[in-house]
């Protein structure tokens, strides 16, 4: 990694804008990675601010790019809340059932149930996200919400017709779940839907 990779790196990771804009318009690559492959754009991801993510899209960075994880920034802005950036990365393109192998981690509506983000999950279902899909486990993002305890999540899921028969790998239901973990007024959504 080069002297100026770093930096790019480290101002994405630190929000620091104006650098990172230096950096690229002296010809870093957007693309480059970290030893984890996390590119700029994961890293800007995370912040709660989409302008930095902007400039690094402006200047070429892959919004459907996976790191070592196989999660792609979609992923990495779903899993820590920053709507502002899901919206951002679903305009120019980000696969929105990707995470680079939804098998085994899931698709971003799985994380945003499992995280309870309400507000990107009704925007990913909006947007044509899978509502039944399944991850590495047979869960769907139903079976997420409802085993954490997202009531809002669950509801939302249910007005927007997920499927509550779908079993896990262990063959249980989001009821199932729900119960086990003292989620009861999940069960009473379960249950009356």
């Amino acid at each position: 990694m080069t002297g100026s990779t770093y930096e790019l790196l480290y101002a994405a990771a630190r929000g620091q804008v104006n650098r990172a804009a230096e950096l690229l318009a002296a010809g870093v690559d957007a693309n480059c990675r970290d030893d984890g492959g996390y590119t700029p754009l994961h890293w800007a991801a995370q912040l709660p601010s989409a302008h930095l993510a902007e400039i690094l899209l402006q200047h070429g960075a892959d919004p459907n790019v996976t790191e070592e994880n196989e999660f792609m920034p979609l992923m990495t802005a779903t899993g820590g809340g920053c709507i502002e950036i899901v919206r951002l990365l679903l305009e120019v393109g980000a696969d929105i059932d990707g995470s680079g192998n939804p098998e085994t981690t899931g698709t971003t509506l799985h994380t945003a149930c499992a995280w309870g983000h309400e507000e990107i999950a009704a925007l990913l279902v909006e947007k044509g996200a899978k509502l039944n899909a399944t991850d590495g486990e047979a869960c769907t993002p139903l079976l997420h919400a409802a085993r954490e305890g997202h009531a809002a999540v669950v509801r939302l899921l249910l007005a927007k017709g997920a499927d509550r028969n779908v079993p896990n790998e262990n063959g249980e239901l989001a009821m199932d779940l729900a119960k086990a973990n003292g989620h009861d007024e999940i069960v009473e959504l379960l249950a009356e839907s």
